[in-house]
């Protein structure tokens, strides 16, 4: 199947986000000076999540799709495939984490059931495991599980995608209001974010990418729909608009808060997100320049440099002489930007290793 260089892109800047983000809260989280600037980055990691699962939502319909149109869809195959691709990398990130780095503080009798649970990725489920050990990985539990359900929600996107995508949406609001009413009062409000973040207060996100790829392809094979690039540019302009709106209205309102914004606040996201990315499928651009070679060389390395970046940044934050010196002289951008730099270089030996042909 060929790939679909344009989300390709959008997953690099997926990436690009999250690393920004961590960076920048690791590092103080301080104003950039430019009001724009501020709102985004604050929100940018929940944008690049959001980002991530609508693209795992989008490739794994082409996989499903594959298997599907040469008969050979079997939930065995499936899982087996995306536990070889995800598994090695993600078991040896929490190996290192737990022997070499802070998830020591793990091993013990009290902490076996989060080593174990995340080797399991089921870790997302408990709110006491939930961003321990690797403060990034939570997502893998909720990856994984999207797996398990993944090809009874392509039957659903296959059969109806709109009214399937609808559904999808209104199931992920009345969790999140069910949480909120039923589930946080018992646990904790400090969980809210662990609420929020679970496949069943999330699914729309992984539908909505599935019902993008449905739109796009046929029997496998990525199509673009005639849009001028004109035409394209005016949409992303306007739903750029409207994602400053939503993320302006979210740091308001609350994203993670038992009221309206935050039953809906990500569906919407997902939405305008998903919109995004079909008109920028669209654009007529070209892949060969410096800077597209570099984002689609981001985007093949992006599950490594993901599951490396933040054990990376906690240590040479809390340990290495050369970026405490830059932060103790307020060179916080510097620090980021080093940081990024080298969690890409990092995250590209790692998968050049497990993604050897």
């Amino acid at each position: 199947m060929k790939r679909d260089k344009s989300i390709d892109i959008v997953r690099a800047i997926s990436i690009l986000m999250i690393l920004f983000y961590h960076g920048w809260v690791l590092c103080g989280s301080w104003a950039l000076g430019v009001d724009v600037l501020t709102l985004f980055i604050k929100l940018s990691g929940e944008i690049g999540v959001t980002i991530f699962f609508l693209i795992s939502g989008y490739g794994i319909y082409l996989s499903i799709n594959n298997m599907d149109t040469a008969n050979d869809l079997s939930f065995k195959k499936f899982i087996i495939k995306r536990i070889i691709r995800i598994g090695p990398s993600y078991w040896l990130s929490l190996i290192v984490a737990i022997l070499f780095m802070d998830g020591a503080y793990y091993l013990s009798k009290q902490g076996t059931m989060n080593i174990v649970s995340h080797f399991l990725l089921i870790h997302n489920l408990f709110p006491e495991f939930h961003g321990a050990i690797n403060g990034a990985l939570w997502t893998m539990g909720v990856i994984f599980q999207f797996y398990v359900f993944a090809i009874l929600l392509y039957k659903g996107v296959k059969k109806n995608k709109y009214v399937f995508g609808i559904i999808a949406v209104v199931f992920t609001i009345v969790s999140k209001i069910v949480i909120y009413k039923c589930v946080l009062p018992i646990v904790g409000q400090e969980y809210a974010f662990w609420g929020g973040r679970q496949l069943f207060t999330a699914l729309d996100n992984f539908v909505l990418g599935m019902l993008l790829a449905n739109i796009k392809s046929k029997n496998g094979k990525i199509k673009n729909n005639e849009c001028s690039n004109r035409k394209c540019i005016i949409a992303i302009a306007f739903l750029i608009v409207g994602l400053w709106g939503l993320c302006k209205s979210g740091l308001n309102n609350g994203i993670h808060t038992d009221n309206i914004s935050g039953y809906t606040w990500h569906s919407i996201l997902a939405i305008i997100l998903v919109l995004l990315m079909y008109y920028f499928s669209l654009l007529k651009l070209n892949y060969n320049t410096f800077v597209m070679k570099r984002l689609l060389w981001i985007s093949k390395c992006e599950y490594e440099i993901y599951l490396w970046h933040l054990i990376m940044f906690n240590n040479l934050i809390g340990k290495a002489p050369f970026i405490k010196q830059l932060l103790d002289d307020g060179h916080r951008g510097y620090a980021v930007l080093l940081l990024v730099g080298l969690s890409l270089v990092v995250g590209g030996i790692f998968s050049n290793i497990f993604n050897k042909k």
